[in-house]
């Protein structure tokens, strides 16, 4: 390189090798062939999200299910697939699970930071489950009966699910509730 006086000069800058584009060499990616650049790895197992075959639900959560036990879906909401909305919290909805067979999932779009989700006015015993957009459960919380259930996370702006579920698993009762998210401290 020549400047404008006459003076050579030689520069150098570094090359990011990288696969997937996200910015993070190969090297230090937990998921080389997906476009990760969080690199989240929500199970700490090394493996990032985007890579990890574990979804919601562990074989060993009680009560909850991808879709339903038995294969049906009452309501065209039991599985994060079937979402279609992504609200912006603050949001306060109804909604109702229809029996055993189903889990309403409810896409949440975070701008980031502390974030509270409340299921209020609860008709039978219900569960809250908080996900990522993958569906890898982040928290959950499982009161007795018809108490409200409450999770607060600190999380990064990105998209999620709060899922919600029967806790008797043969309940042929339709069960009412409202959910509620709300950012904390903004």
């Amino acid at each position: 390189m020549i400047d404008e006086r006459g003076r050579d000069s030689v520069a150098t800058t570094q090359v990011l090798v990288n696969k997937d584009g996200d910015g993070v060499t190969d090297g230090a990616e937990n998921c080389a062939t997906e476009y990760n650049p969080d690199q989240e790895d929500s199970d700490g197992d090394g493996v990032g999200d985007a890579c990890d075959p574990e979804t919601l639900p562990p074989p060993d959560l009680p009560g909850v299910t991808v879709g339903s036990w038995d294969g049906s879906d009452p309501d065209g909401d039991s599985h994060l697939d079937t979402v279609t909305t992504y609200r912006a919290p603050h949001f306060n909805i109804a909604g109702t699970v229809i029996g055993s067979g189903d889990h309403d999932w409810h896409g949440i779009t975070w701008a980031g930071g502390d974030l509270q989700l409340q299921l209020i006015g609860l008709s039978s015993d219900l569960e809250l489950y908080l996900t990522d957009r993958y569906g890898k459960l982040l928290a959950f919380d499982s009161q007795p009966g018809t108490t409200s259930e409450r999770i607060r996370r600190t999380l990064p702006a990105g998209t999620y699910y709060a899922v919600v579920a029967p806790k008797d698993p043969i309940s042929t009762t339709p069960a009412s509730y409202r959910l509620n998210a709300t950012p904390v401290g903004r």
